[in-house]
C-alpha cells in the first residue's frame, strides 16, 4: 500500500478516510511538498491525521463519501482511498456510484489509488475468516459480498483504465481519470 502512495500521489492530492495519515507520513515526497485534502465522516480522523500531516498544512474536509463532494470539479491529480471502502455500507453498485464523484474531481489523466478488504471470491484460511466474520458482527466491516470482479467492474464504469490485484483477502487498485 505504501508503494502504491510513493508510485501515484500528486501535487494536488485528495486522501479519503485518511486514518491516522501513516501513508501519506511516510510516502516520502520528492521535489515541492503536495497540497493535501484529507476527506472524511469524522471530525476526529481528520484532526488526527492533519496533527500527523501538520508539516504539509493540509486542508480537511468534513463529507459522505456516498453523497455529492463539495469540491471543484478536476482539481486533484490523485485521489487515494486506502482500507476504505469495506467499511462503506451497501455493495458495489452503491460503493461505485463514489467512484463517479471521484472522477469527476479528478483532473484528466489522474489518479484513483486504495486498497480494500474482500468477504467474497478470494481464499481465507479458517482464523481470516472468523476475523471477518467478528467484524461484520461489531459493524466494523460493510463488505458482505464484495469481491474482486464486482470491485473491477465498479472502476471500469467510470475509469477508461483501471487494474485490482489481489493479495490475499486485500484488494489494491488503481484507476486512470
Amino acid at each position: 500500500m505504501l508503494r502504491l502512495y510513493r508510485r501515484a500521489t500528486g501535487a494536488r492530492h485528495l486522501d479519503i478516510g485518511p486514518g491516522t495519515g501513516y501513508f501519506l507520513d511516510r510516502c516520502g515526497f520528492t521535489g515541492p511538498p503536495p497540497e493535501i485534502t484529507l476527506l472524511d465522516l469524522s471530525q476526529e480522523c481528520l484532526e488526527m491525521s492533519a496533527h500527523r500531516l501538520a508539516r504539509y498544512r493540509p486542508r480537511t474536509c468534513r463529507a459522505n463519501l456516498l453523497e455529492p463532494l463539495p469540491l471543484p470539479d478536476g482539481a486533484f491529480d490523485s485521489v487515494a482511498m486506502s482500507l476504505v471502502l469495506h467499511t462503506v455500507p451497501g455493495g458495489w453498485d452503491a460503493k461505485g456510484k463514489s467512484f463517479a464523484e471521484l472522477a469527476r474531481v479528478l483532473r484528466p489523466g489522474g489518479t484513483l489509488f486504495g486498497s480494500t478488504v474482500l468477504a467474497e471470491g478470494v481464499r481465507m484460511n479458517a482464523l481470516t475468516r472468523r476475523l471477518l466474520v467478528e467484524q461484520h458482527r461489531r459493524g466494523n466491516f460493510q463488505n458482505q459480498g464484495d469481491g474482486p470482479d464486482g470491485l473491477a467492474r465498479a472502476l471500469a464504469a467510470h475509469f477508461p483504465f483501471s487494474r485490482v490485484v489481489v493479495r490475499g483477502n486485500v484488494a489494491l487498485f488503481r484507476a486512470t481519470a
